[in-house]
């Protein structure tokens, strides 16, 4: 009893430490926001929902922006190279930008209802990364607690990944990544790890609302479930799910006006396009090889390079001890993710931490798990009962060499 009151009274400690963790890295991202040029599009795209005309939504647009932003930092924005300086002279070119930030609806219509209850869009687009990221903490804490048996390793590992970088600066971006990563780490917590495969679904699926890159990770779910549990029924509701995730990208991008891929990977890595509606940019498959073989210069400051050596040190550690790691759902969990990561470098040819975070965490916990599995085959293996060797039938005892009864 005295013990497991001990247990319970730890058990909160721990707790508020990691609450008062959390709580420090949200209060900092709230005091020290980071608005990048993306926050231009997205004020715009609000605006455009009530002006109409390139000059109102240019009107809109930049006093709403100087009335939330520290000069100095508009004035960057503003003024920041020719790109910046063309998009902020010629309203025309302002609106021109829009379709490269309203293929996100779902982040749009947050901005939107928490500017008409009185909070600027600069800082509804904190608040909006600010709860993403408590919600993603909540779910790092329960994955953590049910994963790992130890609550102090829990514990650590809890406000570590809370502290990365990745994941504490999210909290402070004025754009939709930490939505969208929350909305993927929980769709995996619940596909992967709680076998909530409806619900799981279903999150998944909004997450395409917030970044329509989110098809490629629920496609790949989809492929994970049909070989995970082959049935006909199965492969019927999988492949629904899959034609229902494409078209709402390929509604998406037909409502909104996107100029496609080859316009948004030009305008990415090559040269910013003030005015994508006015120009067909030439993208070579050269070019396309160039801007790929640059982006693999990325990997020198990502954490997807700390992610896999996690993932491959753990591997060599167990291998070195003599267990392996087995072939099940865990391992094609982790597989589909590194799937998912390696598509979206090929389509959007760079690691940006804030794009991936939620393919992060997720694999962080899904090899946990993994590893928990080769050990314990390990040991179902060490521990195996040993069989006697049969006896000789020289070693049986004649019946006159027993004892009388």
């Amino acid at each position: 009893m005295a013990v497991d009151l001990r247990q319970s009274r730890l058990k909160r400690i721990e707790l508020f430490c990691y609450a008062a963790i959390v709580s420090w890295v949200a209060l900092y991202s709230y005091r020290h926001p980071v608005y990048n040029w993306d926050l231009i599009g997205y004020v715009a795209a609000v605006a455009a929902i009530d002006h109409h005309g390139p000059q109102a939504i240019h009107r809109a647009t930049f006093e709403e922006l100087e009335r939330s932003l520290p000069a100095d930092r508009l004035q960057e924005l503003k003024h920041g190279g020719a790109y910046r300086q063309s998009v902020f002279e010629n309203p025309k070119y302002l609106v021109q930008q829009i379709p490269f930030y309203s293929v996100k609806p779902t982040y749009l219509a947050l901005l939107y209802g928490l500017h008409i209850t009185g909070l600027s869009v600069p800082k509804a687009s904190i608040w909006i990364s600010i709860g993403s990221y408590l919600g993603i903490c909540a779910l790092i804490w329960r994955w953590a607690a049910r994963r790992i048996g130890d609550p102090r390793l829990s514990f650590g590992l809890s406000s570590l990944l809370a502290l990365a970088p990745p994941v504490a600066l999210a909290a402070g971006l004025s754009t939709p990544d930490a939505l969208s990563s929350l909305l993927v780490f929980a769709g995996l917590y619940l596909i992967l790890e709680l076998r909530f495969t409806v619900i799981g679904l279903c999150i998944l699926f909004a997450s395409i609302f917030v970044r329509t890159n989110n098809l490629i990770i629920c496609v790949l779910v989809s492929v994970f479930i049909v070989s995970t549990r082959r049935s006909w029924p199965i492969l019927a509701r999988a492949s629904a799910f899959t034609i229902a995730c494409a078209v709402a990208v390929r509604l998406i991008n037909s409502v909104t006006g996107s100029y496609g891929w080859r316009t948004l990977v030009y305008h990415t890595f090559i040269a910013p396009l003030p005015n994508p509606a006015e120009v067909q940019p030439d993208l070579t498959v050269g070019a396309y090889v160039r801007v790929l073989l640059s982006g693999l210069s990325s990997l020198h400051y990502s954490y997807a390079v700390a992610m896999l050596l996690f993932f491959i040190g753990g591997a060599i550690a167990l291998r070195a001890v003599g267990y392996r790691l087995a072939w099940g759902p865990a391992a094609q969990g982790a597989a589909l993710i590194v799937v998912s990561m390696s598509i979206h470098f090929l389509l959007f040819p760079i690691f940006w931490d804030r794009y991936l975070l939620g393919h992060y965490l997720a694999f962080i916990f899904i090899s946990t798990r993994l590893f928990s599995e080769a050990s314990l085959v390990g040991e179902v293996t060490d521990r195996s009962v040993p069989v006697l060797a049969p006896l000789e039938l020289s070693e049986i005892p004649s019946p006159k060499h027993l004892p009388a009864t």
